[in-house]
């Protein structure tokens, strides 16, 4: 089963701002992740670990 989840919330900042708190992952771990094998990049498979779940979770 592949898990798919997408997410709509308006934002307030500058473009740039918020492309790289998500891809940085030392930003992302400051707001919903606990920590990342690295940053998002094209063709990539990072893997995301979350502090309410056991498991670690591969984000493209």
């Amino acid at each position: 089963m592949k898990l798919t989840a997408k997410a709509t919330i308006q934002i307030q900042k500058p473009k740039n701002e918020v492309f790289d708190a998500i891809v940085n992952p030392n930003k992302m771990n400051q707001y919903f992740i606990a920590s990342s094998t690295g940053a998002i990049e094209t063709g990539k498979i990072v893997e995301w670990k979350f502090p309410e779940f056991d498991d670690i979770f591969p984000v493209m």
